[in-house]
């Protein structure tokens, strides 16, 4: 998913990627925001997809990265989502016990998301329900992985699987388009020209907590 203001930076994310996987560009011409521009982008989803990723417009992947997500995506229960960027210091934690994944309650972040296909139907359905309660607490302009945390937090009530070392990097390309201040970075990145498939998830996992609360919920107004 990207912006015509960033459209400079996805030209070598789309050329490093299009050879290992199908990519298509969700292109907020109107400036509508990233949450309408995130929900064009899952509806991209082939049929028959086991998964779809979507990538934000200023973000690094490693080397090999569809096949190393595919590998990693193998060791994960196939109805789970699935995060390949962290932002919890409990990645190096976890790196340093020999760990390959951090379990963390509704942890998604923005720069990159792996859901399985039939979580993104009743998704779509559930925030097209809550729609006027984003438009009311103007969250919905901005915070499309925020949303998508009290998804998982109020239905699918699972965790969610973050890949240790993260295998994306939000770089942040200029300042945010949305006037967020500081730059959101994975704590571990695997590194842009370093392979994926080098990681072995064999080796299991741990839990990291909780990015968001169902507390929250209470919040918005909003319908199950």
């Amino acid at each position: 998913m990207a912006h015509p203001a960033r459209k400079q930076y996805v030209i070598p994310l789309y050329k490093r990627l299009r050879d290992q996987v199908q990519v298509q560009i969700s292109m907020d011409e109107k400036s509508e925001g990233c949450w309408a521009n995130s929900l064009r982008a899952w509806k991209m989803a082939e049929p028959d997809c086991t998964h779809h990723l979507v990538l934000a417009d200023d973000v690094i992947v490693c080397e090999d990265f569809v096949k190393s997500l595919e590998t990693a995506l193998s060791y994960v229960p196939r109805d789970l989502a699935v995060s390949p960027v962290c932002g919890f210091g409990k990645q190096q934690v976890a790196l340093d016990r020999g760990f390959a994944w951090v379990i963390i309650y509704s942890g998604i972040w923005g720069p990159a998301i792996c859901l399985p296909n039939q979580m993104i139907g009743p998704y779509l359905v559930w925030s097209q329900l809550n729609k006027p309660a984003f438009q009311k607490h103007h969250l919905g302009l901005t915070w499309d992985d925020y949303w998508l945390c009290l998804y998982l937090i109020m239905i699918d009530k699972r965790d969610v699987w973050c890949t240790a070392p993260s295998l994306v990097q939000h770089v942040g390309q200029g300042e945010s388009l949305l006037g967020h201040g500081g730059v959101f970075r994975s704590r571990v990145f695997i590194g842009e020209n370093v392979s994926g498939l080098i990681v072995d998830w064999s080796t299991g996992s741990m839990r990291g907590g909780s990015l968001h609360s169902p507390g929250e919920l209470k919040e918005w107004d909003l319908k199950l």
